[in-house]
């Protein structure tokens, strides 16, 4: 079987060159293409590109911080890789890896690439893109011998990465600081009392909000404030179910959203206003936008020039009727440490007892991160 390596910048094609050299070896039967090496010379290489793009069933994008275009670099970006992504792409039975090398994470990868199945540079993840390939060939190799082998070729695979990384450092991509606490979706039992729920649940977090923050904090002001609920609510048939159009139009964006944890967040960034997008495809289905103004106490509490964002989706227990919250606060810098941490873990412990008193089957969904944007 044949496996296309894609790549582009020097370290790109130094760890390009490791996989071709150690996959044979882990997989007998797999033939790893690699333009730098194996277009013989005199040929057309756009055509001999062409067709291994076209007779390759796996391919991996060997991606660095050098090459998914980090201003950082002196990079020219990733067209060279994109453009190859899209050739593998044309038929349903290739595969597209992205490889992830020198620190960079899930969300730093460019569409369209982000769109497929990505591994990290790491012993496990490895050990899961050898078998990914070996499940492929015609007579695939048990699990369990693929894992033992990429285990044991795994210290001299990574000594190899450890030389190239030090021969051509990789530039870390700027991001932010952050921490992921855990995540709920809020299902609450009947769509007509969506607003009213949500209005209860702001100011149960905000009391707890002005407690904690006051604490902590002296002589705050508020610069600008306000809360939004947006309620996306189905047509109903005559019997009074949800409109099967509806159904088909949502159920496939909230399985996406719901394994893109970081549509939802609370972030805090100091210094700038952010604003924050949830289900911006569906923005033609609001029925209904509630404001919902800050509390005294927590006017005073919290300081300007921080702005920060909780966006929670809320359903009805059926699935049927779906609201996104949003809280936005711009207010001074306040003490990481001191003060967001905890004031993070504090909201989750209260989106958590809302959730409690609503449902008994939580769906994990809220993130909450801080720093510079």
């Amino acid at each position: 079987m044949k496996v296309f390596l894609s790549w582009s910048g020097d370290a790109s094609r130094e760890i390009a060159e490791l996989l071709r050299a150690r996959l044979p070896r882990l997989l007998p039967g797999v033939e790893p293409f690699l333009s730098n090496r194996d277009i013989p010379a005199g040929k057309d290489w756009t055509r001999v590109l062409a067709a291994k793009l076209r007779e390759s069933r796996f391919a991996i994008a060997c991606l660095t911080p050098e090459n998914v275009g980090d201003p950082t670099s002196g990079s020219g970006g990733s067209e060279w890789l994109l453009y190859e992504a899209g050739a593998l792409t044309q038929h349903s039975s290739q595969c597209l890896c992205a490889l992830l090398t020198g620190g960079l994470r899930p969300e730093d990868v460019p569409r369209p690439l982000s769109r497929f199945q990505h591994r990290c540079f790491s012993g496990g993840d490895f050990a899961q893109l050898v078998k990914d390939i070996g499940g492929m060939l015609k007579t695939p190799p048990a699990e369990a011998e693929l894992e033992r082998a990429a285990a044991d070729a795994w210290p001299e695979i990574v000594a190899e990465y450890d030389r190239i990384r030090a021969a051509h450092p990789l530039p870390a991509r700027p991001r932010r600081l952050e921490t992921t606490f855990e995540r709920r979706v809020l299902r609450l039992p009947l769509a007509a009392a969506l607003l009213k729920e949500l209005g209860a649940m702001v100011e149960d977090i905000r009391q707890q909000c002005v407690e904690f923050v006051r604490s902590r904090t002296s002589a705050p002001k508020i610069l600008d404030d306000h809360v939004r609920a947006n309620v996306f609510l189905p047509e109903y048939d005559t019997a009074g179910n949800p409109g099967q159009a509806f159904r088909l139009y949502m159920e496939a964006r909230l399985v996406r959203q719901m394994n893109r944890p970081e549509e939802f967040s609370v972030r805090f960034a100091p210094r700038q206003g952010v604003t924050a997008t949830v289900f911006d495809e569906c923005q033609q289905r609001i029925i209904g936008i509630r404001e919902f103004q800050l509390t005294d106490e927590l006017r005073s509490a919290i300081h300007p020039e921080l702005k920060w964002i909780v966006s929670t989706p809320v359903m009805s227990r059926d699935g049927s009727a779906l609201a996104v919250l949003n809280i936005d606060i711009l207010s001074y810098d306040i003490d990481k440490e001191a003060v967001l941490e905890p004031m993070g873990k504090l909201i989750t412990r209260e989106l958590e007892g809302v959730q409690r008193r609503l449902d008994d089957q939580p769906r994990v969904l809220i993130r909450i991160q801080y720093g510079e944007l």
